[in-house]
């Protein structure tokens, strides 16, 4: 079991950078260098996985820096605008019925951020239930899981913010971005996202589709 955390921890973290952070030439360089994604901490019989580490692979062996400036836009396209993003990558959207942010679904992750002692800042105006954020959240749990034991509160702290908040929205948001990328990259990191939902659901044994 604390391997599989430790397992799901990294991921969540990769992929919450991935997709909640500007692309950034020195983290693609050290990916593109460094054979990173050979050592995919999670199952790569999965379709879904074996398919994102297949774009990912091909796309950072051609990676060089001057593609920066179109992974940028394929950034802005997918997650932020001008006007509404392909991906908007905010529970609020995908569960509210007028698609409106910072609803009670935003109120409800904030809860369960605090829960734990974990507050977004509230610098730029982020909404607390983004796909970037509720990852990171995912990753601080098996961290504390790990630190303490697995403590009995926080596996199913797992399996609740999964089942509640996850992957009630994140699968459309991911294949939103799949068929709106421009770019290998973004694909790729939607696959393994996908297969990242599916071996949490596994580890916390919430029932799959």
């Amino acid at each position: 079991m604390k391997e599989s955390l430790a397992r799901l921890e990294v991921a969540c973290r990769f992929l919450a950078k991935v997709v909640h952070v500007p692309p950034e030439a020195v983290f693609l360089h050290k990916l593109a260098t460094e054979g990173l994604m050979a050592e995919w901490p999670l199952d790569t019989a999965l379709e879904d996985t074996q398919t994102g580490l297949r774009l990912m692979e091909a796309f950072l062996a051609g990676w060089t820096e001057s593609q920066l400036p179109e992974l940028e836009a394929d950034f802005n396209r997918l997650f932020v605008g001008p006007g509404r993003p392909l991906a908007p990558p905010w529970e609020s959207y995908y569960l509210d019925t007028d698609h409106l942010l910072f609803q009670e679904q935003t109120l409800a992750v904030r809860r369960a951020y605090r829960e734990f002692g974990l507050e977004v800042p509230q610098t730029g105006g982020e909404p607390d239930d983004s796909l970037g954020l509720e990852l990171t959240f995912v990753a601080e749990l098996c961290r504390m899981a790990l630190e303490d034991g697995v403590p009995d509160e926080v596996l199913p702290a797992i399996r609740q913010f999964l089942s509640s908040h996850l992957l009630r929205w994140a699968p459309q948001c991911l294949r939103l971005v799949i068929t709106g990328a421009r770019l290998d990259y973004y694909r790729a990191a939607a696959f393994l996202a996908l297969g990242c939902l599916i071996d949490a659901q596994r580890l916390t044994g919430l029932p799959g589709d």
